[in-house]
C-alpha cells in the first residue's frame, strides 16, 4: 500500500538517524550524555515540505529548554520552585494538546518539545557537565537529523502528492460510472460507492494540512484537496438521492443525468491522466479502487467538447423544469430530490472545470 510505504520510510529514517547518533555519541560526545540521540530523534519527526527550517526551529527550542532548565537547576536549593515550574509546564502542555488540534498549531508542537526536553534535563541532570557541551551535542544531533531527512529515503513531496491523489481521483471516476449505471438500471442500489471511497482513502494526503508544510505551495495543494473533498461530498449526496427515488418514474430525466455523469467521468479521467503523466512511470502503486474490466477503455475515452460541457447541464435543467414547475417544487419530496440531484451534478461540473483550469500547461 502506498501510505504504508511512506510510513515505513519515515520509521526507517528515524531508526537510521538514531543509530548514527548512537554511534557518534558513543565515541565523540562532548557531554557524555544522551542529547545528541534525543536531538536526532526529534528532528526526524518533521513534516513534509521544509525540513531544514523545521529542524533549525526544533534545535533552538531544545537549546532554550536546556538553558532554562540549567538555570533553574543552578539554584537547586529551591527544589519546590523547580518542581512547581516543571509541573505547571507539563499540565499546560497536556491541557493544550487535548483541547486543540496540536498539528494545526505550531506553538503547541514546539511547546511539547520544550516540555519534553526540560523534563529530560530535570530527570537526568548531571551537574558535572558544562552547559556548552550539552548544546554542542544537541547541534550535532540536529545535523544528523536534517541530513537523514534530506538524503535517507527522501521523497519529493510533489511526487508523494501525485501518488496520493491518483487513487482518490480514480475513485471519483469509478463512482461516476457506478452512479451512471444505477440511473439506467444496469445495477441495483448498493453500498459500493461508499466502499470505493473507503478503499481509496488510505492514500489521502492528510499531511498537506500539517504544521510546517511548505508555505509557498500550501495554498495550491490545499486548493486541490478542498475541491476534491467537495466532489466526494457531492457524489455521496448523489448516491443517497438516487437510491431513494423511483428511477423508472423519471427515466427520461435519469437518462440525461447518466449522460452528465459520463461526461464528468471523462473530465475526471483527464485530471487523473495529468497526474499519472506528471509522475512518470507510476504503475507499481496502481489505483486498487477501480475494479471494472473496462478501465483501459475508460482511460481512452475522449473528452467532451466545449458545447457538451454546458449543453448537458442546460438540458437537465430544462427537463427538471418540465417535470417540476417552480410553484410545485416544495410540495413533493421526489421533486425536491430531483432538484437536489441537479444542484449536485452542477456543482460537480463547476468544480471539475475549476480544477482543470488550474492545471499548468503541458
Amino acid at each position: 500500500m502506498l501510505m504504508n510505504r511512506y510510513f515505513i520510510n519515515e520509521i526507517g529514517r528515524t531508526v537510521i538517524a538514531v543509530l548514527i547518533a548512537l554511534t557518534i555519541n558513543k565515541y565523540y560526545s562532548l557531554s557524555g550524555e544522551y542529547w545528541m540521540i534525543l536531538a536526532a530523534f526529534l528532528t526526524t519527526l518533521v513534516t513534509v515540505g521544509t525540513p531544514v527550517k523545521q529542524v533549525l526551529i526544533i534545535i533552538l527550542v531544545m537549546m532554550a529548554a536546556v538553558i532554562f532548565g540549567s538555570f533553574l537547576l543552578y539554584f537547586n536549593y529551591y527544589a519546590t520552585f523547580i518542581i512547581f515550574i516543571a509541573g505547571t509546564l507539563l499540565l499546560l502542555t497536556q491541557y493544550l494538546f487535548f483541547s486543540h488540534r496540536f498539528m494545526t498549531h505550531v506553538y503547541l508542537f514546539l511547546l511539547g518539545i520544550f516540555t519534553f526536553t526540560l523534563g529530560s534535563l530535570l530527570i537526568l541532570y548531571n551537574s558535572q557537565t558544562m552547559l556548552g557541551l550539552k548544546l554542542f551535542d544537541i547541534a550535532i544531533g540536529g545535523v544528523i537529523g536534517v541530513l537523514c531527512n534530506l538524503f535517507v529515503f527522501s521523497v519529493s513531496f510533489a511526487a508523494r502528492f501525485k501518488h496520493s491523489i491518483v487513487p482518490f481521483i480514480g475513485a471519483l471516476v469509478e463512482c461516476s460510472h457506478r452512479l451512471s449505471k444505477k440511473c439506467t438500471h444496469d445495477i441495483q442500489n448498493d453500498l459500493y460507492v461508499e466502499k470505493i471511497f473507503v478503499s481509496a482513502f488510505h492514500a489521502y494526503p492528510e499531511w498537506v494540512y500539517e504544521v510546517g508544510f511548505n508555505p509557498g505551495l500550501r495554498s495550491g495543494v490545499r486548493f486541490f484537496m478542498i475541491k476534491l473533498e467537495r466532489l466526494m461530498e457531492a457524489y455521496f449526496s448523489m448516491n443517497y438521492f438516487i437510491s431513494r427515488i423511483d428511477i423508472a418514474s423519471y427515466q427520461y430525466f435519469f437518462d440525461a443525468y447518466a449522460s452528465i455523469l459520463n461526461n464528468n467521468a471523462r473530465l475526471l479521467i483527464e485530471l487523473k491522466n495529468f497526474f499519472q503523466h506528471e509522475q512518470g512511470h507510476y504503475r507499481e502503486d496502481r489505483d486498487d479502487t477501480i475494479h471494472d474490466d473496462d478501465i483501459s477503455r475508460r482511460d481512452d475515452m475522449t473528452s467532451p467538447d466545449t458545447n457538451e460541457l454546458t449543453n448537458d447541464i442546460d438540458n437537465i435543467e430544462k427537463i427538471l423544469q418540465s417535470i417540476v414547475p417552480a410553484q410545485m417544487a416544495s410540495l413533493s419530496s421526489e421533486y425536491a430530490t430531483l432538484m437536489s440531484l441537479v444542484y449536485d451534478v452542477r456543482d460537480v461540473r463547476k468544480v471539475l472545470l475549476q480544477l482543470l483550469a488550474a492545471l499548468p500547461d503541458q
